[in-house]
């Protein structure tokens, strides 16, 4: 093999070497971006999800107080009713009598009955 073909086939692999460099960092700066676009997706898509899952839970607290409310106001006495010795007593004009459900009285305790009302 002659100099020249000596430099020739020399030069050719520097060429060739640094034709793999370039593209094997090329490919490594793909991959970075590609990875960290991925992290920034997924780190997205767990602050929406915890999002709903707030929004969720403050939408479950809202309704158990909502039950909780009506709840109570079933079991208030109406203006026309009173607790007269723990028992509901139903006043109107003269005329007052005992509230009766399932057979016996029903039991109170300032303004709220044991039992729902309405």
């Amino acid at each position: 093999m002659d100099k020249g073909m000596f430099w020739a086939v020399l030069a050719a692999l520097l060429v060739f070497s640094l034709i793999v460099a370039t593209v094997g960092g090329v490919r490594d700066a793909i991959v970075g971006y590609v990875m960290q676009t991925s992290l920034q997706h997924a780190q997205r898509d767990m602050a929406a999800a915890a999002v709903r899952q707030r929004a969720e839970a403050a939408r479950q607290r809202a309704q158990e107080a909502a039950r909780q409310r009506e709840a109570l106001q079933a079991r208030t006495l109406a203006p026309d009713q009173q607790c007269v010795s723990g028992t509901v007593v139903t006043v109107r004009s003269n005329d007052a009598s005992q509230l009766i459900r399932g057979g016996a009285p029903v039991r109170c305790s300032g303004r709220l009955a044991e039992v729902p009302l309405r």
